[in-house]
């Protein structure tokens, strides 16, 4: 649990980090208050215009889509963003740190075999392969 709240505690001394959790948290808050706005609308005009509790229902789901839409479109854009700023400060992506570890395991993995070939080489266990016979330049015939 240590070593997670210190990375926490790093995340927070990141400039970007901070940033892109703040632009995160206002995107949030503002769909929240979009949401209880368009909520209190449509009760209002449902009341107002007279439509039945189905034709209602109807019309919000139909609003609820194209707001779950546009979310979709945001966080696309938010994400685009965050990985442009990432770009360009040169910061290192999770998936960029995992394809590296997984690299110096496979290459690891080939150290260690080599070093047992070489281990097993030192020790006189394989033997030096007979050198091949020469063979003799041929001979012109006249």
């Amino acid at each position: 649990m240590t070593a997670k709240k210190t990375a926490i505690q790093n995340q927070d001394n990141n400039p970007i980090a901070v940033f892109v959790r703040s632009q995160i948290e206002q995107g949030q808050k503002v769909f929240e208050k979009v949401e209880a706005e368009v909520t209190g609308i449509v009760e209002k005009i449902v009341e107002t215009a007279g439509l039945d509790l189905e034709k209602g229902k109807n019309w919000v789901e139909n609003l609820a889509e194209q707001f779950e839409d546009s979310r979709e479109e945001f966080e696309k854009m938010l994400a685009q963003r965050v990985t442009e700023v990432i770009n360009r400060v040169g910061l290192v992506t999770r998936t960029q740190i995992d394809d590296l570890s997984h690299r110096v395991e496979s290459l690891a993995k080939k150290v260690e075999t080599l070093s047992k070939q070489q281990t097993t080489y030192v020790k006189g266990q394989v033997k030096k392969a007979a050198p091949k016979a020469r063979r003799s330049a041929p001979v012109a015939q006249a």
